[in-house]
């Protein structure tokens, strides 16, 4: 079987997604400074604070940055395998992984130039706090929840097609 031929809008979302990860995380270096620096957004709800993540989301599996890069690399190269399965003439599916592709370079590139992930989106919800993240976290956990979504709903299509067959 051949490798996928993604549409451009694939290269666009991932060039996007990578270009605005990078672009804020400069941005957060050249103006807060050092980790645990900070702003205050809006009093009580959402600050900008520069963290240094050496772990994965919600900071697990901290210290760990070369295996973590490692990781990182065999999903790249796995989800590039898997995606000849794909039906890359959908928008739909250039979108999500232009998205996942774009966050999971963005974090790799910190990775490999910092040695751990800048991260500085930083929201209290009143009853917690949220770990911080970034434009790339965001990007690949949207994308992957509607991807869950996506199935659980085509699923749930399925079983109904199926209870209104007649025996």
């Amino acid at each position: 079987m051949a490798f996928p031929r993604p549409l451009p809008w694939f290269y666009a979302v991932a060039a996007v997604v990578l270009a605005s990860d990078q672009w804020t995380k400069s941005w957060i270096w050249s103006h807060l400074t050092h980790p645990g620096a900070g702003r205050t957004v809006i009093p009580g709800f959402f600050d900008l604070t520069f963290v240094s993540n050496t772990g994965i989301a919600f900071g697990l599996f901290q210290s760990r940055n070369g295996l973590l890069a490692l990781v990182v690399i065999a999903i790249l190269a796995a989800g590039f395998w898997v995606s000849r399965e794909l039906d890359w003439r959908k928008f739909e599916v250039n979108l999500l992984a232009g998205c996942v592709v774009g966050g999971a370079l963005g974090n790799l590139i910190d990775r490999l130039r910092f040695g751990y992930v800048v991260d500085f989106l930083d929201f209290n919800l009143g009853f917690m706090r949220w770990p911080a993240f970034n434009i790339a976290d965001a990007a690949i956990s949207c994308s992957v929840v509607w991807i869950l979504v996506r199935i659980l709903w085509d699923d749930f299509l399925e079983r109904k097609k199926a209870d209104r067959k007649p025996d």
